[in-house]
């Protein structure tokens, strides 16, 4: 032949495609391919499924430790346990937590980070003490957990903006005040 080209030798996609459908196990394999998508689909989209709740339940389950080991830390302040030993460390601990992983959860709870927040229930228990009468600022500062008066004060003023032995003294002029309003309308 002219060209060297053989008629059979020159055949069309469509004409390859045809003899290759004649054959009855490709025909199954397509038709088994094209049955199974969609349970192989449904089987992915069931697996997404289940690894995002697997995600959900994790993360319910941390916000739980974290929320209890807040708890416990209020409730060691107010019970008047030494609140020197509340560091992150020792709260990440009782969530059974690494620390890094713990302050990264806690702030992503509470908006603070733990330490703003010890500090915030060391100062919220702080005032509560200086509004009674017994105890100095230097031991209420050591009973609710600061290292120093110093940092007792420092720490007071910047979050309620005037020193603690101010607090007191203005807590007991308003206290002053309402028994003798209350005393005189008494009368």
């Amino acid at each position: 032949m002219i060209g060297g080209s053989h008629p059979s030798a020159v055949r069309s996609p469509v004409a390859a495609l045809n003899l290759l459908l004649r054959s009855t196990g490709l025909k199954m394999f397509f038709i088994l391919t094209l049955a199974l998508l969609p349970l192989g689909i449904i089987a992915l989209a069931a697996s997404l499924q289940a690894i995002r709740t697997a995600d959900l339940e994790k993360e319910a389950l941390l916000r739980v430790a974290v929320a209890q080991s807040a708890r416990k830390l209020t409730a060691d302040i107010h019970s008047d346990r030494t609140a020197m030993q509340l560091t992150v460390d020792a709260l990440a601990e009782r969530a059974c937590l690494c620390p890094r992983h713990f302050s990264r959860v806690f702030k992503q709870l509470f908006h603070c980070t733990p330490a703003d927040f010890v500090e915030e229930l060391r100062l919220t228990e702080a005032r509560r003490r200086l509004l009674g009468l017994h105890g100095s600022v230097e031991s209420i500062a050591e009973s609710v957990g600061f290292r120093s008066s110093d940092a007792f004060r420092r720490a007071f003023e910047r979050r309620i903006g005037i020193t603690p032995s101010a607090f007191r003294r203005h807590s007991r002029m308003t206290a002053g005040a309402k028994s003798h309003s209350s005393m005189r309308a008494a009368a």
